[in-house]
Parts: C-alpha cells; sequence; structure tokens
C-alpha cells in the first residue's frame, strides 16, 4: 500500500486529532526536546483570544477561526505571542511565499489540520491583486513599507 491509500484510511483519525510542530536543534538532548513539546502543549491548553475592541474576549482558538471578527467588529488576538522556538525558526520563514509563511504560523495552533492549512492560506489570498499578497516595497535608503491594501476591500483586515 502506498502512503496516500494509509492516509484515506486513517483520515477519520486524524481529523480528530492535532499535532503540534517543534523545531528541534541538533545539540538538543530528549530531555530538552521533551520539555519543548511539553511547553507547546501547556501553552496552547491556556491559549485564549481576546477582541481589540474589548467586547468579547476569552474565546478558544477554534470559535475565532470560524468566527473571523469578533462579535464587537475587532480582531481577535491571543493572550500571548504564538510560541516559536527561537530565531533560527523564525529565520526560515524570511524567503517563504506569503500563504508557506501564514501556513507554518498557523500550524502553531492546535485545532488546525497542518496539512490543510497550505490550501486554506491559497485559498484565503487568491483574490488578492498582487502575487506577494503584502509586499514588502523599498521608498528610500534602507526604508521599506508594506502594503496591506491588496485585498478584497483594500484594507489591512484583509490580511486577518
Amino acid at each position: 500500500r502506498g502512503l496516500a491509500e494509509v492516509l484515506v484510511e486513517r483520515f477519520d483519525v486524524y481529523e480528530k486529532s492535532y499535532d503540534i510542530r517543534v523545531v528541534i536543534g541538533k545539540s538538543q538532548t530528549p530531555e530538552e526536546i521533551a520539555e519543548n513539546v511539553i511547553a507547546a502543549i501547556n501553552s496552547q491548553k491556556k491559549a485564549h483570544y481576546h477582541s481589540t475592541r474589548g467586547m468579547d474576549n476569552n474565546r478558544p482558538f477554534h470559535h475565532t477561526l470560524v468566527s473571523g471578527l469578533a462579535k464587537d467588529k475587532g480582531l481577535y488576538l491571543p493572550e500571548s505571542f504564538i510560541p516559536f522556538n527561537g530565531m533560527k525558526e523564525l529565520q526560515r520563514l524570511l524567503h517563504l511565499p506569503y500563504t508557506d509563511i501564514c501556513s507554518r504560523v498557523l500550524e502553531k495552533f492546535p485545532t488546525v489540520v497542518p496539512w490543510r492549512l497550505h490550501e486554506a492560506a491559497t485559498d484565503a489570498y487568491a483574490s488578492f491583486t498582487h502575487p506577494e499578497v503584502a509586499p514588502v516595497v523599498p521608498i528610500g535608503d534602507n526604508k521599506f513599507v508594506l502594503e496591506t491594501f491588496h485585498g478584497p476591500t483594500a484594507s489591512f483586515k484583509d490580511l486577518s
């Protein structure tokens, strides 16, 4: 049997579970790896999201993903920053396309099925008028601006 057949057979199992990706350094001990995995799991158990307008708070991630905007029309933000395992993990994102960066960031949330993220991100940004979605454009000597107006409503909120 091929991998595709195995995945089809186990689809229900995967749909009811999640994974958390943890970047592991070559020199890390098994104990350090275990600590990183436990820390990632614990951070997600406590994760709640709050509206930028302050009226729709303490929501779990799956609620924010399905609802989009908060009931008070604000954007949902996590209580604490998404856990990245150091600068090397962030540097790996630098030269990726926007949809790949989006997928890698969303992988940090355990209620999202990881293998569907890239497809979802690609679909979400398909209507943007710029191929880079949110290009960084030079405006002077060592000065740049992030263009956030290429979405369907020409608003930065199209990126969320």
